[in-house]
Order: C-alpha cells, then sequence, then structure tokens
C-alpha cells in the first residue's frame, strides 16, 4: 500500500515533463533459499522521486484505442533513498519508446522497445550478497515474461526470464539490467478488435553481468492474436 503523486506540464505541443513523488510499503515473504533454515519474511518501505520527460506524435484518427502513425519517447530517472529515508536506496533509468507506421490499406506497423537499469549497493562491507538489501528491491528490479506483465515478452510464463545462473547473484531476485522489443504487424478491425502477427525478445542481467554484450542471448518468441 501507499500513494503516489505527480505534477505535469507541456513545455510544447508534443513535450512535457512531470514529477512523481511515491511512498510504498510491501511485504516481502521468500521461499527457503540455499543455507536457510526457514521461510523469510519483512516489511519495508519506498519513498522516491522520479522525473520525466516525454515526446508524443501519435496520430489516433482511425481508432481510439490504435494509433496510425507517430512516436511515444519518454526517459525518467528515479531517485530512492538518502535525503529521503525509507529502507530502500537506488537510481533507477528507463527508456521508452514505440513507433507507428501505416504500410497499405489499413495495416500498421508498431514497434515498442524498452531498457531500464537499477543502481544500488547491494554488498555488505565484506563484499558479500546483503540478501535484505535485494529481497526489498524486488518490486523495483526486472523480471520479464508473460503478456499481462509489465516487461512482455509474449509465449513465456509470467516474470520466467530471468539472468543467467552464475556468479554471486541469485537469479530469482531478478535483474538490475533488461530490454524488451515488440514488434507488430496490426490490421486493426475495430476500436477494441485487432488482429496482429508479432514477434517479441528481451533478456534480464544481474550484478554478475558488468558487460551485457558478453552475454546477449535473448529470449524470443513469435505469433499471431
Amino acid at each position: 500500500y501507499g500513494v503516489s503523486i505527480t505534477l505535469g506540464r507541456p513545455i510544447t505541443k508534443n513535450i512535457e515533463t512531470s514529477v512523481r513523488f511515491r511512498d510504498e510499503n510491501g511485504y516481502l515473504e521468500f521461499p527457503k533459499l540455499s543455507g536457510d533454515e526457514e521461510n523469510k519474511s519483512r516489511w519495508y518501505e519506498t519513498r522516491s522521486i522520479t522525473a520525466f520527460v516525454s515526446r508524443d506524435t501519435r496520430d489516433y484518427r482511425m481508432s481510439l484505442f490504435n494509433p496510425i502513425s507517430g512516436s511515444y519517447n519518454s526517459f525518467s530517472y528515479e531517485y530512492s533513498g538518502g535525503f529521503l529515508g525509507a529502507d530502500n536506496q537506488f537510481q533507477k533509468y528507463t527508456f521508452y519508446t514505440n513507433w507507428f507506421r501505416e504500410t497499405f490499406k489499413n495495416f500498421i506497423l508498431a514497434a515498442h522497445l524498452q531498457a531500464g537499469y537499477v543502481r544500488s549497493n547491494i554488498w555488505t562491507d565484506a563484499g558479500k550478497l546483503d540478501i535484505n538489501k535485494i529481497w526489498m528491491l524486488s518490486s523495483d528490479r526486472y523480471y520479464l515474461g508473460g503478456i499481462d506483465t509489465m516487461y512482455p515478452v509474449r509465449g513465456y510464463e509470467n516474470w520466467s526470464i530471468l539472468p543467467e545462473a552464475k556468479g554471486k547473484v541469485d537469479p530469482n531476485f531478478g535483474g538490475n539490467k533488461m530490454y524488451y522489443l515488440n514488434l507488430e504487424y496490426r490490421y486493426p478491425v475495430r476500436d477494441n478488435l485487432t488482429l496482429l502477427a508479432f514477434y517479441d525478445m528481451g533478456q534480464t542481467w544481474n550484478e554478475d553481468t558488468t558487460n551485457i554484450f558478453n552475454q546477449f542471448s535473448p529470449r524470443k518468441s513469435v505469433g499471431v492474436g
């Protein structure tokens, strides 16, 4: 449970900025990890400020739900902890873009790309993984997969695309780096019905991977809907 307040203002016809304050309390319950004697649980609090800038040129003339041209691009920076207090301390960078182009006879090519990075200290002074710190970051780390999730890669179970299992960080804690791409070829039948063919791909990495290009092996899927 929690509260968020967002204030925004347009700069030009297509560009606007906003600032959001978020105060969130959550309850975590994790199964036993290797070496643990019992399940662990705890409450945590996240208090953050996020700055957004976005540019929107999408054209909705033919449908209220599916633009036929233009693009939407945004960048955000979230700061948590420090002078704001609470439990979590991190900086989160998110870039999102989607593009739409009409090809012929109402067929639309759509592309969605999102990339994110969470910077935080999850280590003890001795250089070991601090389980409590990484637990509290769970809702702000990355888990890809599933059609109805925040980071959709269709054809996979919800939150099933995790970092590779290696190094000090358990992949079940999710990643601190991610990207996903959706490509769709759409045909709007009416306002609330669209036929499409899609190609999805995405990957997550955690702190064990410092150079993502050396470990670039995204999960992929194709289909129709």
